[in-house]
């Protein structure tokens, strides 16, 4: 099952299959038609032939379809450096939450919830798209280890889990706000923008985790 952020609703198996083959035959109608423009998803970065409502790859909401030119290509040069510390601690705040997302993976995919763990492999996907993109702007390795930041421990309970993933995407989305204020270039504020977003999605679904 796949989380519909734009409806607060699951996609069964079937419907996405649906939507991923319509994409598959549109994309093929449309070879060799050089005014055709598709559309892509900044979080898991498919290509898709409409601009859909919902993403379906990844489930993300349609807000997050974009047109090629404003797919991100970030090429930021002269950070000042409030805006350099800010993107050192977004690429820790990312890679920190993906880092944890993994865990919690692990922990569900060890007790056989698949479900939750289709969820937690869903956070770590986007925490992983972001932090590559944090990577790009800073012209840095995701992997390197220069860059320091506090890792999450893992609650003993998928409750406990929901509790401390939504407290740690609040915090980001907090964090973004703010330095997206301090930000001059616009790139940055736009990329900003993407992040703070894409914590909101997360916050509404460890809501819903929560709530059921």
């Amino acid at each position: 099952m796949s989380f519909d952020f734009a409806k607060n609703k699951k996609l069964s198996i079937e419907e996405v299959g649906k939507l991923q083959k319509r994409q598959s035959v549109l994309k093929n109608e449309q070879l060799g038609d050089e005014s055709f423009t598709l559309f892509r998803c900044l979080f898991c970065k498919h290509e898709v032939a409409e601009n859909v409502t919902v993403c379906p790859y990844c489930g993300a909401s349609g807000i997050f379809m974009v047109s090629p030119d404003r797919f991100f290509h970030y090429d930021i040069e002269g950070l000042s450096e409030i805006e350099e510390e800010d993107l050192l601690v977004t690429f820790g705040l990312e890679k920190a939450n993906m880092e944890f997302y993994k865990e919690a993976e692990d922990m569900a995919n060890d007790e056989g919830d698949y479900d939750l763990e289709g969820y937690y492999r869903y956070g770590r996907r986007h925490e992983s798209y972001h932090l590559d993109e944090a990577a790009a702007v800073l012209g840095v390795d995701p992997d390197t280890e220069d860059i320091e930041y506090d890792s999450l421990e893992l609650p003993e309970t998928h409750d406990e889990i929901f509790l401390k993933a939504r407290r740690a995407e609040q915090d980001a989305a907090a964090f973004y706000t703010t330095a997206q204020n301090r930000a001059n270039h616009e790139d940055l504020i736009a990329f900003y923008q993407a992040l703070i977003d894409a914590e909101i999605h997360h916050i509404n679904m460890f809501n819903y985790l929560i709530s059921n």
